[in-house]
């Protein structure tokens, strides 16, 4: 820009006349425009607003139409030829063949011959059903639970896996509890019968008088004739044993040979158990041949399956019950006669 002069009135004289005019200054052209400052911080970012409340749910679009084709032809150039309508839309062209096409409507398909190039999208073919890709529909609402239908049958048995190592054996547990004792076995079979050992020296004969005789072993070859047998013996020891019960009581009167059995039987007699046992005052020297029969109306009707039963050593003899046991606190009595 051209500079500029400027003229300004001098002083005045005492007269007031002009003397003179000055120069005052001269304004220089306007320079370039600096260079643009260095931009400013951004400041701080402001609060967010609230976020909105949801809109409502939209209402839930209606069902699409079914699978149906409308119309069939010989070629693909013949689509245009079926003649669709916007009725049409959605269903499908069956060509010759089994190529099989959706009419979408005007400018919405994908494919389609001269005269309707974009009408029409390939669904696939009916004959392979791998290939029918129809458009995928709105999901319908989720349907009820059917009845549920029997359960199939149990599979085979897999195979054993492979065995895990062994664990730790544990810590042994306490005892349990004595089960009942287990049913007495049957009795063995006789052993051989040993030979007959030698004939004893003849004894004396006694003539009388028949009151009394002691001798240590009295051998009798063809015949005794006995009044009475009268045993000599102690009296044997007895107790009561599970069999009779809690708190049974046992007595007896008689000798090894014979006597009769007292008992009292307490609370939760056992079966197949012993009631009682005897213990013989002297050993015998082979196990004798006891026998044992009711005494009175209680031991009487102890038949069948409540029938007791006698077992006896050389030096005991024990009466046990069957497998039904004795009447809790009942009294029984028994006569026993032993033969060694």
């Amino acid at each position: 820009m051209p500079g500029l002069i400027r003229f300004i009135p001098s002083s005045t004289g005492p007269s007031g006349s002009t003397v003179g005019i000055g120069l005052s200054s001269i304004v220089g052209p306007t320079g370039p425009v600096g260079p643009q400052g260095f931009q400013g911080l951004i400041g701080p970012t402001g609060v967010q607003g609230n976020i909105g409340p949801t809109g409502d749910i939209g209402p839930q679009g209606s069902i699409g139409q079914g699978f149906r084709i409308f119309a069939t032809t010989n070629s693909f150039n013949n689509l245009c030829s079926t003649n669709p309508t916007g009725s049409n839309i959605g269903e499908f062209v069956l060509i010759t063949g089994g190529a099989l096409y959706l009419y979408a409507g005007s400018g919405v398909g994908s494919t389609g011959p001269a005269g309707c190039p974009t009408e029409w999208i390939y669904s696939g073919d009916v004959t392979d059903e791998t290939l029918l890709i129809g458009p995928q529909g709105d999901i319908g609402p989720t349907g009820s639970d059917g009845v549920q239908g029997p359960q199939g049958e149990v599979g085979p048995t897999g195979a054993d896996g492979v065995q895990g190592p062994q664990g730790d054996i544990g810590p042994t547990g306490a005892d349990g509890v004595q089960g009942p004792q287990g049913d007495i076995g049957p009795t063995g079979a006789d052993g051989v019968q040993g030979p007959q050992g030698d004939i004893g020296p003849t004894g004396a004969v006694y003539e009388g008088p028949y009151d009394s005789i002691t001798v240590g072993n009295l051998y009798v070859l063809t015949g005794a004739y006995i009044n009475s047998i009268i045993g000599n013996s102690s009296i044997p020891s007895i107790i009561a044993l599970t069999g009779a019960g809690v708190n049974s009581s046992v007595s007896l009167t008689g000798t090894d040979v014979a006597g009769s059995i007292y008992l009292t039987c307490g609370t939760g007699c056992n079966d197949v158990d012993i009631i009682c046992s005897l213990t013989f005052s002297s050993p015998y020297t082979i196990i004798p041949y006891p026998v044992i029969s009711p005494a009175n109306e209680n031991s009487a009707m102890l038949t069948g399956n409540s029938s007791v039963w006698v077992n006896a050593s050389t030096t005991t003899m024990d009466i046990l019950s069957g497998q039904t046991p004795l009447t809790d606190e009942s009294v029984y009595k028994w006569n026993y006669h032993v033969i060694g």
